[in-house]
């Protein structure tokens, strides 16, 4: 996590020669953030566009990063600018964290660094001294001078311009000197005259010589310029050399200042993002934490391991919740009885189901409960079986399974029969749901079943292995005819529908067809409906197999008397 800084002692400002190459300066005391570093270059304030800073935050300071080298011979100037304030204030008798007053301290103590700094470069008297003049300025005035009044116990203006009076001062000199010197000059031309005469002579005699030795003195010089011209160009070429030595020099360290603060840069974003992790995952707690590991507040997505329950916990912004659930007991597509990885399996717990409501446990045999067509739906989609007490009843396998609604009568004034046709291919189990139908006469009426051979025009209800069952209104149960099995019957839904008025009794039931249109196996036909008489209601189930072969096209129902009213539904499963 991220430390407050160290403010060593250090004079907040250093300053540079530029030479034209260079364009990264350091600044060896640190800074809180790039605004407070003020760069100069000679006595103009740089704007931050036209340079980078970084390693703010660091305590050993950092660089600036000119876009373009200053121009050679210009002073760079690097100081610390801090606003000089405190507008933070500790809570009375609240929690103060160490971070927050090493960092109100290192603040305090960088802006005290700055006014010391300002304060040694002002005029002062030495520390040594033990005058007690006033050292209060008086009001400018324009030309004057400042000095000791006449006692020395304090500072006025002179009371006249001193560089006037020192360039009169100067002029009058001036004129002074010229006079002598112009007395001297007459003086000496009188003596002069006089010795010219003799002195003429003498000199020509001199210049003879003089000539001579002037012709010898051209040689030696003309020596002396070849020599210095080689010199010149033997110091040239080691200045040319020295330069490029130079240059490449500058170079490598300006490549080193910027590797340096590629490299603080990434060390900076190194600890950042330590700090926003640490800040996230607060690592193993036996309890709940309220605040982070830097002691501050939680952030929303903060997560820790409670040791106590060997669990991840996520922070809310508002709470702490358990970050993952498991995923025991989740549906999954696996599970899914239209899309099983193993469809025995998935018979065997559909099976273990049926056996919590009192079923047996090795297949599902019930089919009194009023579901039984969608179970029996679900089988069949998944390939299976079942078995309904008269025998095991294979399925097709190979996909289908949706049950699809193919259309619905109504019958809203007396007719004979509720009918459906145009059974086709396009589905290999039928559903039938019957409801309210009532007939038109009094009496004992009973409701049948009768399916259309699609070869032709006859209709047919002969039943083989009809087996059904009662249970009264007492709960009691008994079995239709004798107990045994019934051939050869036509397929009754019901016992009887004894009525003493029209349209007293009623019907309602759900009847399953599978294999109408497989030429190959016997239609077989699974019924459950419910009856009520005009002083008691029952309930009645059965199944069989339609021993014919044929493909069947249509179905009806009817009850050898107008039908008052019925509606039903047929449903189709591919």
């Amino acid at each position: 996590m991220a430390d407050h800084i160290q403010v060593g002692d250090a004079v907040p400002r250093v300053q540079y020669v530029a030479n034209g190459v260079q364009a990264a300066f350091t600044y060896p005391f640190p800074i809180f953030k790039p605004q407070d570093l003020e760069v100069w270059v000679d006595d103009e304030l740089q704007l931050p566009a036209v340079y980078a800073v970084s390693s703010a935050g660091v305590s050993g300071g950092g660089s600036v990063l000119f876009a373009q080298p200053p121009a050679a011979g210009g002073f760079v100037t690097l100081r610390r600018r801090l606003s000089i304030r405190r507008d933070t204030d500790y809570l009375h008798d609240g929690l103060i964290r160490a971070k927050e007053l090493n960092d109100e301290l290192d603040y305090q103590t960088a802006a005290l660094q700055q006014v010391a700094e300002e304060a040694s470069r002002a005029v002062r008297r030495s520390f040594l001294s033990t005058d007690a003049a006033d050292l209060t300025l008086p009001e400018p005035v324009g030309g004057r001078a400042l000095k000791w009044n006449a006692d020395g116990s304090g500072l006025e203006n002179s009371a006249s311009d001193l560089d006037t009076a020192a360039a009169s001062a100067a002029a009058a000199q001036a004129s002074a000197a010229i006079a002598t010197a112009k007395a001297s000059e007459a003086s000496a031309a009188q003596t002069s005259v006089a010795s010219d005469a003799a002195a003429t002579h003498a000199d020509w005699i001199a210049v003879t010589a003089d000539a001579a030795q002037v012709a010898a003195d051209r040689a030696v010089v003309a020596a002396d310029k070849a020599l210095v011209a080689a010199d010149r160009a033997a110091a040239a070429a080691s200045a040319l050399a020295a330069s490029g030595s130079e240059t490449n020099a500058l170079a490598y360290r300006n490549a080193a200042q910027v590797a340096q603060m590629a490299a603080e840069a990434a060390r900076d974003a190194t600890l950042a993002a330590y700090d926003s992790f640490d800040d996230r995952y607060l690592g193993a707690k036996a309890s709940a934490p309220t605040l982070d590991n830097d002691g501050n507040a939680l952030v929303g997505g903060a997560l820790y391991f409670d040791t106590t329950a060997g669990a991840m916990q996520l922070w809310t912004g508002t709470a702490w919740v358990a970050a993952y659930v498991s995923g025991n007991g989740t549906l999954a597509a696996a599970n899914n009885l239209a899309d099983v990885a193993n469809p025995a399996t998935a018979r065997s717990n559909l099976a273990a189901a049926a056996a919590s409501h009192g079923h047996a446990s090795t297949a599902i045999t019930d089919w009194t409960e009023g579901v039984q067509d969608v179970v029996g739906a679900m089988v069949a989609a998944a390939g299976g079986s079942y078995n309904d007490g008269a025998g095991t009843i294979a399925f097709p396998a190979g996909g289908g399974g949706d049950l699809v609604k193919i259309s619905t009568a109504t019958i809203s004034s007396p007719a004979a029969y509720i009918q459906f046709t145009g059974l086709s291919d396009a589905y290999r189990t039928y559903l039938v749901i019957v409801e309210n139908l009532r007939p038109d006469v009094a009496g004992n009426v009973t409701p049948e079943l009768e399916f259309r051979k699609e070869s032709g025009a006859s209709w047919f209800s002969n039943i083989y292995d009809w087996t059904g069952g009662c249970v009264n209104e007492d709960g009691s149960t008994s079995y239709w005819g004798s107990g045994a099995d019934h051939n050869n019957w036509t397929i009754r839904l019901c016992q009887s529908l004894a009525t003493s008025t029209a349209g007293e009794g009623g019907y309602c039931g759900h009847i399953l067809i599978l294999n109408a249109r497989n030429p190959t196996v016997y239609t077989r036909v699974e019924h459950h409906g419910s009856v009520f008489f005009y002083n008691a209601m029952r309930s009645f189930w059965a199944s069989g197999y339609v021993y014919d072969t044929s493909v069947v096209d249509a179905l009806r129902i009817g009850c050898g008397q107008n039908i008052l009213t019925a509606s039903a539904t047929l449903y189709g499963m591919k």
